[in-house]
């Protein structure tokens, strides 16, 4: 039997070296462990709060504040073609680490911001909406499309027309909590849904 556990012992230690061998050898993983690179200080400096423009030049805060408060959670963005920027703002009192503590609380936090770059204003659309997240133009850039995640609906802000500055519901009861929303090729919209609650459970919603 001692003879027998021996042996065994080493046949597993010849296969844990072997294994061993070929990650080191011939696995394209490298075995050096992973550098955390140092946070930009441009980045650093901003914290990632706000509307930033990004290029090869670095990293430029557009809008940090609205109405003298400040935006801790600004989340998707889209420009017209008159140059203005508009942008989703999912909670106003959360930031994007504790986006989660949003919806148990269960009140309206969000916001639509419009910033205008001949200004450098930024102004209120719409606020009290329940987790903003994604916006997209029309084709026409009559009206915008953003996603209520926690609503299961996505709305639609008229942008022109007689019913400019009004809202209505673009699509509603979701079959998932809608994450984002792009313009497709063909005019219409294609919308990223999560799955949070379980198939059983899905009426609860």
């Amino acid at each position: 039997m001692a003879s027998y556990l021996i042996t065994v012992s080493g046949i597993f230690i010849a296969c844990l070296l072997a294994v061993a061998l070929q990650i080191i050898l011939f696995s394209p993983i490298s075995p050096v462990p992973l550098e955390i690179p140092q946070p930009s200080s441009t980045l650093s400096n901003c914290k990632l709060q706000g509307l930033l423009k990004v290029n090869e030049e670095g990293v430029t805060v557009l809008a940090s504040h609205v109405n003298g408060a400040k935006i801790r959670f600004a989340d998707d963005v889209v420009e017209s073609s008159d140059g203005m920027l508009y942008f989703s703002v999912p909670s106003t009192k959360f930031d994007m680490h504790n986006g989660e503590l949003d919806v148990l609380e269960a009140r309206p936090h969000g916001q639509l911001l419009r910033y205008d770059p001949s200004s450098n204003e930024t102004s209120i659309l719409l606020r009290d909406l329940r987790f903003p997240n994604g916006v997209a133009l029309s084709e026409q850039q009559d009206y915008l499309v953003f996603c209520e995640t926690w609503k299961y609906r996505c709305l639609k802000y008229w942008l022109k027309g007689d019913i400019k500055g009004q809202t209505q519901i673009f699509i509603d009861n979701l079959p998932g909590a809608p994450d984002n929303v792009k313009l497709a090729p063909d005019g219409s919209f294609w919308i990223a849904l999560l799955q949070f609650i379980p198939s059983k459970l899905r009426f609860i919603h």
